[in-house]
């Protein structure tokens, strides 16, 4: 039975007020911040533009017409091809979608010039934004997609001149579409078909020029539903990580509270309902007047957010067992972690040491907020017990044992593939040293847990020392 030893007492974390932060600039001019995330967005557009094009492309040579046409007359797809969509859209999400949103959360973290923080897009609140997103994403663009043939089938019914077989070829070139866009798509067909009809044209050759030239039509409303969900989802995911940096730099007492201003495109494109939301104050968490916490309000909406910090910042310092200097009274204590890293702990900045086949990452923040507590990591012990990492503090030292860049194996690969999923050569097991929570106190101790790119990091355990103790002294 492993046991909790008491380490020797320590001090509570103290705060003081610090002067004015000269870390983030009280106001960033729109120009600026809306000129990053316009180029983001032109960047990385294209290429997931480009991977949705490629997955209905998929799904439409898939299909054939004789399940099309019993789709038909049954009035619906069958259970197994829903099912193939889903999984399609899965994995669409999990291999580019996700490391899209990662990317562009990371890009706005930098737009708070939170260069110096250690950002790690896959576990936290943003971690809890991109899976919860992405299952909404995969269950979204299934239904929207089914309602779309539905919507298909009951209007074919009042056009005389589709045929069931004329319909199910039709269908094809429109999976992926929404059910709006797949209306305006058959309305074209129809009303090309019946123009041809009109010529004296015979049924046969009608139908064939038709279709031809509604693929076409239907080609640019792919692109054009392609083009709207990569703008709305990675401007999201852009606005999100300036959210999460700057609700960063708080944690850390580098910035005080902020009030947000909606900043819009201020052009000829910009929408009446944004174009009223310019230059709207709220505060941090407060939602607009619109409902939104953050951009976009709508789908493909270029606007964004500048944040302005309206008092100073009060910064924690956090007690460490190397620090016993005492002044007028008030124990000062340094800062733990206070290195200067980069990039993020899933895989980036990192520093490999050839000599001792050890692969370092960057430390990693635990958050002090209101709301860091949902944040933080759930720390097992073999008793069962829940324990919790100090706010505020990070887990330094952090290194990999076992899994990808490492010769050795991860012992438990085949659970955690079972439990989790992931690549099997993504996965990594990797320790750190940290300040974990135990009876209203702060214990130094050695933490272990596993990580994958696109999971996050799983299975926190407190690892025992020589003596059995958890706590190191």
């Amino acid at each position: 039975m492993f046991r909790f030893t008491k380490a020797e007492r320590k001090p509570r974390v103290i705060y003081k007020y610090i002067g004015k932060s000269n870390v983030l600039k009280s106001v960033k001019k729109t120009t600026d911040i809306l000129s990053r995330l316009r180029s983001f967005l032109d960047a990385e557009e294209p290429q997931l533009v480009q991977w949705l094009e490629t997955v209905w492309g998929g799904q439409q040579n898939a299909i054939t017409y004789k399940e099309l046409r019993v789709a038909v007359l049954a009035g619906d797809l069958t259970v197994e091809r829903l099912e193939q969509w889903r999984q399609d859209y899965s994995k669409f999400v999990t291999e580019r979608l996700v490391p899209s949103w990662a990317m562009a959360m990371t890009a706005g973290v930098r737009g708070t010039d939170t260069t110096n923080t250690s950002y790690d897009p896959y576990t936290g609140a943003a971690g809890d934004y991109i899976h919860r997103r992405g299952a909404e994403l995969v269950t979204n663009i299934t239904a929207e997609q089914r309602n779309a043939i539905h919507a298909m089938i009951n209007q074919a019914a009042f056009h005389q001149n589709i045929t069931a077989d004329s319909l199910s070829m039709m269908i094809r070139p429109t999976i992926g579409l929404t059910a709006p866009q797949a209306h305006a798509t058959l309305n074209y067909y129809s009303m090309n078909l019946d123009t041809r009809l009109d010529t004296g044209m015979n049924q046969a050759r009608a139908e064939k020029l038709a279709r031809e030239a509604t693929a076409r039509y239907a080609a640019q409303q792919h692109r054009y539903r392609a083009m709207n969900i990569a703008r709305t989802e990675l401007a999201t995911a852009y606005n999100r990580g300036m959210y999460e940096g700057t609700k960063d730099m708080q944690a850390r007492g580098l910035l005080g509270d902020c009030v947000k201003v909606w900043l819009t495109a201020d052009d000829e494109r910009t929408c009446k309902q944004c174009g009223a939301l310019e230059g709207e104050r709220v505060n941090t968490d407060a939602l607009f007047s619109t409902g939104v916490l953050l951009p976009p309000n709508h789908p493909s909406c270029r606007c964004s957010v500048s944040y302005e910090q309206i008092s100073e910042p009060v910064v924690p310092v956090v007690p460490t067992p190397y620090a016993n200097v005492e002044n007028n009274g008030i124990m000062d204590y340094n800062v733990i972690g206070d290195n200067d890293f980069s990039g993020d702990s899933m895989g980036q900045d990192i520093e490999y040491n050839n000599n001792a086949d050890i692969i370092n990452l960057p430390d990693i923040l635990i958050g002090h907020s209101l709301g860091a507590q949902a944040y933080n990591y759930d720390i097992e012990t073999p008793d069962g017990e829940v324990l919790h990492i100090t706010e505020g503090t990070r887990i330094t030292n952090v290194q990999v044992i076992a899994g990808k860049g490492r010769n050795r194996q991860i012992d438990v690969i085949d659970i955690l593939i079972s439990k989790y999923g992931g690549d099997v050569n993504e996965w990594q097991k990797v320790k750190g040293i940290g300040y974990v929570n135990y009876e209203d106190e702060s214990y130094k101790a050695e933490i272990h847990w596993y990580q994958e790119s696109t999971i996050g990091k799983v299975e926190f355990k407190l690892k025992p020392q020589l003596g059995g103790e958890y706590f190191i002294d």
